[in-house]
C-alpha cells in the first residue's frame, strides 16, 4: 500500500501494521495518522492576519495570513500563494489563538477561504478582560515585558494597510517580507501571551522568523520599485536614531540536519 505526507506530499509504503499509527515524516518532520489518505496532526495554531482595508469597509479582505504551528513558521499572501496549506491548518489544528480574530479575522476568513469556524478558537483579547485587563496586543506586551521590535511600536492595523498597497504597486520580495515580517511579530506576541496566561514556558520563536525587514526601505527606492512610486507613499518605519544596534532583524534558518532514511513511529500516549 501507499500513501504520502499531508504536508509535503512525500511517497510511502506502507502495510497493514502502519495503519492508524502516528508516523513522523522524514523531509519535513510533520507527524500524521497513517491511513490511505493520511491524516496531518496539528498542534496549536497562532494566527494573525493584515488586511487589505480598515475592516470596517465593506471591500476589506485579507491581504496575509502568518501563523505559526508544529514548530515551524508558515504564511499566507494574497494573489502569490494558494490557501491549500492554511486550510489544511485551520481544518486540523487542535485550537486556534488568536489576540482578538474574533470579530473580522475569523468570519473574513470563512468567507474568503470557503471554511467553518474553528470549534476551538482562544481569543486572547477575551481572556484577558476576564482577568480585568484592557489594552491592544502590544500595549499588554510592553506591561508583560514581552519581546518586542524597536521601530515596530506604532505598527498597527492602518500601517499593515499600507504596507499592503506598497506591495500591489512593488510585488518584490523585499516589500513582502515586510509585510509579513509585521504580521509574524503580532503572532509572537500573541504565542508569548498566550504563554503568560497559560503559565506556559514559551520558546524563542522570533529567532526563527523567516521573513526580514527592512527598517530603512522608506528612506530609499529600491532598483526594483517602480518610478511611478512617490516616496511619500512609502511607510516610514525606520527606527530611532542612534537605536538600529538594537533592531533585531530575523534572518532565514536553515536547518543543518540530514534526511533520515526511514519513517519515525510515533507511540500513542
Amino acid at each position: 500500500m501507499k500513501t504520502a505526507c499531508p504536508f509535503c506530499n512525500e511517497p510511502y509504503d506502507i502495510d497493514n501494521s502502519h495503519l492508524e499509527r502516528h508516523l513522523e515524516c522524514y523531509k519535513c518532520h510533520n507527524k500524521f495518522k497513517c491511513s490511505l489518505v493520511a491524516i496531518p496532526k496539528i498542534g496549536t495554531m497562532y494566527l494573525n492576519i493584515a488586511s487589505t482595508a480598515d475592516p470596517i469597509m465593506p471591500d476589506a479582505e485579507i491581504s496575509c495570513i502568518v501563523w505559526w504551528s508544529n514548530q515551524q513558521w508558515h504564511s499566507w499572501v494574497k494573489g502569490h500563494d494558494t490557501p491549500d496549506e492554511f486550510i489544511m491548518f485551520w481544518s486540523y489544528a487542535s485550537r486556534v489563538v488568536t489576540f482578538d480574530g474574533k470579530s473580522f479575522d475569523e468570519p473574513q476568513l470563512c468567507r474568503q477561504f470557503h471554511i467553518n469556524p474553528h470549534k476551538e478558537h482562544i481569543e486572547l483579547r477575551q481572556v484577558a478582560r476576564q482577568k480585568r485587563m484592557s489594552g491592544g496586543i502590544k500595549a499588554l506586551g510592553e506591561v508583560f515585558e514581552l519581546p518586542r521590535v524597536i521601530g515596530l511600536d506604532n505598527v498597527d492595523s492602518e500601517a499593515s494597510v499600507k504596507l499592503w498597497k506598497l506591495y500591489e504597486k512593488n510585488t518584490s520580495d523585499q516589500t513582502r517580507g515586510n509585510l509579513l515580517y509585521c504580521c509574524a511579530w503580532n503572532v509572537v506576541l500573541t504565542y508569548h501571551l498566550y504563554c503568560f496566561f497559560s503559565k506556559g514556558e514559551p520558546v524563542s520563536i522570533q529567532n526563527s522568523i523567516p521573513f526580514t525587514l527592512d527598517l530603512h526601505f522608506a528612506e530609499g527606492v529600491d532598483a526594483h520599485t517602480p518610478n511611478d512610486l512617490n516616496k511619500s507613499e512609502m511607510l516610514d518605519l525606520a527606527p530611532e536614531k542612534g537605536m538600529e544596534d538594537q533592531v533585531f532583524i530575523a534572518k532565514r534558518v536553515r536547518k543543518n540536519t540530514k534526511p533520515k532514511k526511514k519513517i519515525i513511529i510515533i507511540k500513542k500516549g
